[in-house]
């Protein structure tokens, strides 16, 4: 009986040994599933805030890129307005040139024709004054376009960089 109560003594004292490792485990296992619940939270929170700055950088580039629309849209126009005072002024420099021809022929008074080259001189003035103000205005709106399409490369490639 002696050595039964010995057996169950050493039995005992096994199984507490035995039982205290496994709750050194088991708290180790749970410390361990903290820190994985930490770094979980953590990368959800990153995810979260790349998604954010994602959303931002897309609507960038959407507004970007209608941006981007207008200003080509306008420079067309510009363009197609340049070449309209262009054609309008070798119309006129046409014009001048038949009326000088015609005043070497005298088919007019002299002062007639002086009036009209004057006029036309004042016309042709004023559409140069006008291109090279569409021009000017032109450049300006290549100048914003192409620094358009470096925003919006800029941007893809911060996107296909994430």
């Amino acid at each position: 009986m002696e050595k039964q109560k010995s057996r169950l003594a050493v039995d005992t004292e096994e199984a507490h040994a035995e039982a205290e490792r496994h709750q050194t485990q088991i708290t180790q296992m749970e410390k361990r599933q903290k820190q994985f619940d930490r770094i979980i939270d953590e990368w959800k929170h990153k995810l979260d805030d790349v998604n954010q700055e994602l959303d931002a950088v897309q609507r960038d580039g959407r507004n970007s890129s209608t941006e981007l629309f207008k200003v080509r849209s306008s420079n067309e126009q510009l363009g197609e307005q340049v070449d309209a005072m262009r054609r309008d002024n070798k119309t006129l420099a046409q014009e001048i040139k038949e009326l000088q021809e015609q005043l070497t022929d005298g088919g007019r008074s002299v002062h007639e024709l002086q009036k009209v080259v004057r006029r036309l001189d004042i016309e042709k003035d004023e559409l140069q004054r006008a291109l090279d103000e569409a021009e000017a205005a032109l450049e300006a709106e290549e100048s914003k376009v192409a620094r358009s399409q470096a925003e919006v490369t800029q941007i893809r490639s911060e996107i296909e960089k994430r």
